[in-house]
């Protein structure tokens, strides 16, 4: 854009990048790094489900917590003078939290792409970064459901979800049971789903009967119709992370993201082989912020 506002001269294919009289040759890696960027943003589900991202200086974490205030536990009250105040006690978790290395290698020979238009080259890095997000997606959910491996941070378990009544089927009264059953002050503003599920939901009555010129007045009542839907047909191999469950959550406080390093993108040239390769990559991790704050619609019995 800078180049055709400036230059009055447009850029079309990859070869005007490095033609003689360009000069924006070193905007080229800039270029493929925005579009590296908008893949990451358009594909996964984690800056919907995060509440906050924090930077840090390994690829480990030592996660802080506030002891003993759970929602099963909190006891803050009214004092009277001279009173002894409730105590909460911050003190780390009994377990690191690790970080995992994402990215890819992208390989091509400068023949193959100089011809290429260079914002259809664009598109094949945005949907190589999209795949990327993706698996990002699947350690988030993972975490949520799975656990980040502390015991503040536990597992979901059958004794902590809401199953449905019967299993393989959900009601609207099963979605009232699931959205209601956190205590204050948590409530369930998202939820993912599988796809078999979100059609069953959306199939309900109490959804078909329902259109967005009524949003104002329908869904003014904190409820199953007020909860922001995303699909995911994801799922880690291996983990504990299934299918045929809603996982719902409080986006205020449910999942925390923490990044390494930050985001690294190189560009490198094989002389003999004469091509290209562009790689990119950065770390994340994530805490499952407060158990609390994560709530299981169990539609098949599966946990």
């Amino acid at each position: 854009m800078w180049y055709e506002q400036t230059e009055k001269k447009r850029l079309v294919t990859v070869a005007d990048f490095y033609g003689p009289d360009s000069g924006v040759q070193s905007l080229f890696p800039a270029y493929i790094e925005s579009e590296i960027q908008a893949g990451l943003i358009a594909a996964g589900l984690v800056p919907w489900l995060i509440f906050g991202q924090e930077q840090v200086n390994s690829e480990t974490v030592r996660a802080l917590y506030a002891g003993g205030n759970a929602a099963h536990t909190r006891s803050l009250k009214k004092t009277m003078p001279g009173d002894e105040l409730p105590r909460v006690k911050l003190t780390f978790a009994d377990s690191d939290i690790y970080l995992y290395k994402y990215g890819a290698s992208i390989e091509a020979a400068y023949e193959v792409i100089r011809n290429q238009r260079y914002d259809a080259l664009g598109w094949h890095f945005r949907q190589i970064a999209e795949q990327v997000a993706v698996d990002e997606t699947d350690l988030a959910m993972d975490v949520l459901v799975g656990g980040d491996g502390t015991t503040a941070g536990a597992a979901e378990s059958d004794s902590t979800d809401v199953d449905v009544t019967t299993a393989g089927s959900i009601t609207y009264a099963d979605m009232l049971s699931w959205v209601y059953n956190p205590s204050q002050p948590y409530n369930i503003d998202k939820a993912v789903a599988g796809k078999t599920d979100l059609a069953l939901i959306a199939n309900l009555a109490e959804f078909k009967t329902d259109s967005y010129t009524d949003f104002g007045s329908n869904f003014s009542v904190p409820g199953p119709k007020a909860v922001r839907y995303l699909r995911w047909a994801g799922g880690v191999s291996g983990s504990s992370y299934v299918d045929r469950i809603g996982v719902g959550i409080d986006s205020r406080r449910a999942l925390r993201k923490y990044t390494w390093g930050g985001f690294l993108q190189e560009q490198d040239k094989i002389i003999t082989r004469q091509v290209n390769i562009w790689t990119f990559s950065y770390w994340a991790g994530f805490r499952k912020w407060d158990a609390a704050a994560t709530q299981i619609l169990d539609c098949n019995r599966v946990l």
